[in-house]
């Protein structure tokens, strides 16, 4: 069934061409003197000869006026998925550029301040080793000093801890919110190549079962694709769970708004542009 659907197909997208060459051997047949001289003395050949030509030549101009539009609507489609495309790629591009400056800030902030926050707390476990020794000589001058120092130590490594979180929360939102025009982009360019492949198999005439084989394959990829992507959400929503609780840990739950009690209850099933903007958020309070 599908053989014969193709050959009719074959037929009519040829039937300007085979108008054409019909017209032209009746115009070289009719160019004969007895030949035309026959035609003229025999009515019915003449009128029959006359409604072939007519019915041929309006059947190749609706032929061919159907393949005009049907390649208009084929470019107008092509160039509609085309720019949805070029639009999610520059998206894309657009995201992961700030991503990768944001990943080279944080790479530059960890560089300073994590040997920092070493020190501090290499200087607070020497404090209170001299606290303890002061409290066992009773030294009560010795032992404020010490823990003065003690307390400025803590406070000045608190304060690198709370920059350290800071520096992780733009990377961490860029990704959630990159997540899903990466996935937007990659479905469509799946099916803006089967849609290409299925042209050109359609133009040289392959059977239905071919192009519907570029279709399955076509889910099937799309399927696996955001499989893939799914495990990469999972995975970043894990990261910004851990660091929405180092952030939470430093607010005292007497201050938590009922967004924060919600969220803490279940943030990873919330939508990925949701989660970025509390995290953007949270980040401003602590």
């Amino acid at each position: 069934m599908n053989h014969v659907w193709n050959l009719l197909r074959s037929a009519v997208d040829s039937l300007p061409d085979l108008a054409n060459i019909v017209l032209a051997v009746v115009g070289v047949w009719m160019s004969f003197p007895k030949k035309a001289q026959q035609i003229e003395d025999n009515p019915r050949l003449r009128k029959s000869l006359a409604a072939t030509c007519l019915l041929l030549g309006m059947a190749a101009f609706f032929a061919s006026r159907h393949q005009r539009q049907q390649f208009t609507t084929d470019m107008q489609n092509l160039v509609n998925n085309t720019n949805t495309s070029v639009g999610q790629l520059k998206t894309v591009v657009t995201r992961t550029g700030d991503l990768t400056t944001n990943t080279n800030n944080i790479i530059t902030s960890l560089a300073l301040l994590v040997p920092q926050m070493t020190a501090a707390n290499a200087r607070i476990a020497d404090l209170d080793v001299k606290i303890n020794a002061a409290k066992e000589k009773h030294d009560p001058k010795l032992i404020a000093d010490l823990q003065a120092q003690a307390a400025s130590a803590r406070q000045f490594s608190n304060s690198i801890s709370k920059d350290i979180l800071l520096s992780l929360v733009s990377p961490i939102v860029q990704e959630l919110r990159n997540w899903e025009p990466e996935r937007a982009w990659r479905e469509q360019n799946f099916r803006n190549i089967a849609w290409n492949q299925k042209e050109i198999l359609r133009e040289m005439g392959a059977s239905l079962k071919q192009q519907d084989e570029v279709s399955e394959n076509r889910d099937k990829e799309i399927i696996d694709s955001n499989r893939t992507f799914r495990a990469k959400l999972e995975s970043i929503m894990a990261n910004a769970d851990s660091l929405r609780q180092l952030m939470l840990q430093r607010i005292p739950q007497a201050s938590w708004t009922a967004e924060d009690r919600d969220m803490d209850r279940n943030f990873k099933g919330r939508a990925e542009t949701a989660a970025a903007n509390y995290l953007e958020q949270l980040a401003k309070r602590i």
